[in-house]
């Protein structure tokens, strides 16, 4: 039972320090007469039980968390066009991304949320 609970405790710290979030998209914006705004965002892990067919990211913007797709080139790199109120000069907004990592019994379920950033809209 303890080298069961060693062993699991082991992959969660292999899973949670070898992760990161790194914001790709710019600080600044022209305002666009659609409303949307690109955002991108880069995943990075240096753990080899993460289960790299299960991420899936998210843009956090507003209260709505918007599902991001992978860019076709990149695989650790992610995309969407949200939408953004008229009218708004800044918006917060943070990624979140679900991934799943490899334990002795399965897989186990984990996330990894950004730093909230400001993006701002000008004429």
């Amino acid at each position: 039972m303890l080298k069961k609970m060693l062993m699991i405790g082991t992959a969660a710290l292999l899973t949670a320090g070898c992760t990161s979030v790194t914001n790709l998209t710019p600080s600044q914006t022209p305002r666009t007469e659609s409303g949307l705004y690109p955002f991108e965002m880069m995943f990075n892990t240096r753990a080899t039980s993460v289960a790299h067919d299960s991420i899936q990211a998210y843009l956090m913007l507003d209260g709505d968390m918007i599902e991001m797709q992978r860019t076709p080139l990149l695989t650790n790199r992610w995309e969407v066009l949200a939408p953004v109120p008229a009218g708004k000069d800044v918006i917060n907004y943070r990624f979140k991304v679900n991934y799943q990592w490899k334990d002795l019994g399965g897989r186990k379920e984990n996330s990894k949320l950004s730093d909230v950033y400001n993006l701002q809209i000008g004429e």
